[in-house]
């Protein structure tokens, strides 16, 4: 903090000033930069007191020389003096130091070494560096950035001096450190070490507003920390889960960090996964990099954007991308990160994640496994007659899909139910009779088999033609051995190196991420949406959908908005493998 000011102090006076004025502990080891800003701690009365002779007792004649120049003018920016001088001074605590940050300022997150943050959650600056470090791009002025997170400007300014002298971010906008500077007279000794020094830095910014965010989870950042990896990829992993971004300018050294690993021959099927993660993450991240005519990609970890308020988080992402790309499977909550805008390769909404999708999908087709749709509190008292397989899936309101065995169905189906409600399918036992459909299928194809066309036809019955993404597909006797797809998700696969590499391949042959093709993508992904909101309200109305997959009308339409959480049931209901209607207690259960 800055001294007091206390006019013409006496002798007394000044020795008295000069003991408080001078740290009793050594200052914190930050690493100076040449545009921060020097402030004295003492005065030239101060020159004469005892304590100021303690203090640099032992200074060169260089070091009392540039304390002198500083007293004198009251502040200086640190390159304007002699390195060793102020770093030596500074240390023994005759100056302090401070950030000048102004609203016009840009900043960047470069890879974080050797951190560590013990989260309070209840420092307010702790919170609002967090949300910097995720929300900031090289773009975006302090100013703009402190809009998008609906901070005050001061508190922005002051969050970004506190990550600048830590080192979390690094200033885009400060003097240039040259003797071609024309503005600023550096001197020698620091010019002298730019010239030598070989720090890593940020790259340039890309530029350009056409910029997308791969969305990951913090699973897949745990495998960049638990393989055996360099420490440049463990460090990256870092900046990952504590700064919740990899900005574009970071990634060409991520890239080629990540070249030089290779999947050892005796790991086992568990370290092999962590490879397989890491690897298809550099691939998919070069390829983002070059589709679409070349854009920037920043790695952006799902669960730290979910940590803002619903509104900043909004404001965040339309400001910030062009295009989102979520990676899939993700964990929750990484996966509830749905949107619309900006146009996005992955969930639309909460909605289309719950067990209302899985039946707007077999509506739509008019086929699929049979279902039964059941109500909190349902007491089901035999096994539902409905099922006629061994194996039956329990999608539980905001749990993933679980399989059991038919025969001990009862106990764990009312267990479930009496803490919400559940959508109950059936399911195959052979595994020949699953398997999985990388989309979008390419239906221009010579040879597409029976699993292909079904995913393929389902998805375009949804109007989710170009959606990048899996398709679980079952083929069940009741549908006369016909595939069916049972589950979908949207996004990129990066559990698999071979899954990737198939989806780069059909996003570039489609020309996927293209802007017409983003245009056409997002409005078939907003008429989806649409429709399944619509075919949503009607279920929990006291009427029961049409055949037209597009039909959106109900009363409850507009209570399902993209923010409201996903309704529960108010009525059991039945999918008997073509058409949705009500149950029927002797027939179905």
């Amino acid at each position: 903090h800055p001294p007091h000011t206390h006019p013409h102090p006496t002798h007394t006076q000044a020795s008295a000033l000069a003991s408080e004025r001078v740290p009793s502990c050594a200052p914190l080891d930050l690493p100076i930069e040449h545009w921060w800003l020097l402030h004295p701690r003492l005065s030239l009365d101060d020159l004469s007191a005892e304590p100021l002779l303690s203090a640099v007792a032992g200074c060169t004649d260089e070091e009392l020389g540039a304390l002198e120049v500083l007293i004198g003018a009251g502040l200086k920016r640190a390159g304007e003096l002699s390195w060793t001088a102020v770093h030596s001074l500074y240390a023994r605590g005759a100056l302090y130091l401070s950030v000048p940050i102004a609203p016009s300022d840009r900043i960047a997150v470069p890879p974080l070494q050797g951190f560590v943050m013990n989260r309070t959650g209840e420092d307010p600056i702790e919170q609002q560096l967090y949300q910097i470090f995720v929300s900031t791009n090289e773009r975006t002025t302090i100013e703009e950035l402190a809009a998008v997170l609906a901070l005050p400007l001061d508190s922005a300014l002051a969050a970004v001096a506190i990550g600048v002298q830590l080192g979390f971010f690094k200033s885009r906008t400060a003097p240039a450190l040259s003797s071609a500077n024309e503005e600023m007279r550096w001197h020698a000794s620091w010019l002298d070490r730019a010239a030598s020094a070989n720090t890593p830095k940020v790259q340039p910014d890309a530029g350009g507003t056409s910029r997308l965010a791969l969305l990951i989870d913090s699973q897949l950042v745990a495998c960049l920390m638990m393989a055996n990896h360099s420490p440049k990829i463990v460090e990256y992993a870092v900046t990952l889960y504590e700064a919740g971004k990899m900005p574009d300018e970071t990634l060409s050294e991520f890239l080629a960090a990540a070249d030089a690993i290779v999947i050892p021959a005796d790991s086992d099927r568990d370290l092999r996964h962590f490879y397989e993660h890491v690897l298809s993450l550099r691939d998919a991240v070069r390829f983002l990099r070059g589709a679409g005519g070349g854009r920037a990609v920043d790695v952006v970890r799902a669960e730290s954007v979910l940590a803002l308020e619903p509104a900043t988080r909004g404001r965040l992402l339309r400001h910030a991308y062009s295009c989102l790309v979520s990676m899939i499977p993700a964990a929750k909550p990484a996966e509830s990160l749905p949107t619309l805008f900006p146009v996005h390769h992955g969930p639309s909404s909460e909605l289309s994640l719950s067990p209302w999708a899985h039946l707007f999908r077999s509506h739509c087709a008019g086929a699929g496994p049979r279902s039964l749709l059941l109500t909190r509190g349902t007491r089901v008292r035999a096994l539902p007659r409905l099922l006629r397989t061994k194996l039956a899936c329990v999608r539980a309101w905001g749990m993933p899909p679980a399989v059991w065995p038919v025969v001990s169905l009862l106990a764990e189906l009312n267990a479930v139910l009496l803490i919400g409600p559940c959508l109950l399918t059936e399911w195959v036992t052979e595994p020949e009779a699953t398997t999985q459909v990388l989309l979008p299928v390419d239906a221009t194809a010579a040879t597409l088999g029976a699993p292909e066309r079904a995913a393929h036809t389902a998805m375009v019955k949804v109007g989710l033609g170009l959606a990048i993404g899996v398709a679980t597909l079952i083929r069940l006797p009741s549908a006369g051995e016909e595939w069916v797809a049972v589950e979908v998700g949207l996004g990129w696969p990066l559990h698999s190196t071979e899954a990737c590499a198939d989806v780069r391949a059909r996003v570039e042959r489609g020309g996927l991420l293209d802007a017409a093709r983003l245009v056409e993508h997002a409005e078939n992904t907003s008429a989806y949406d649409k429709a399944l909101r619509g075919f949503t309200a009607r279920l929990l109305s006291s009427e029961l959908p049409t055949g037209d997959a597009k039909h959106t009308g109900g009363p409850l339409a507009e209570l399902l908005s993209n923010d409201a959480p996903v309704p529960l049931p108010r009525r059991p209901l039945v999918f008997d493998g073509a058409r949705i209607r009500e149950i029927d207690l002797d027939a179905d259960l």
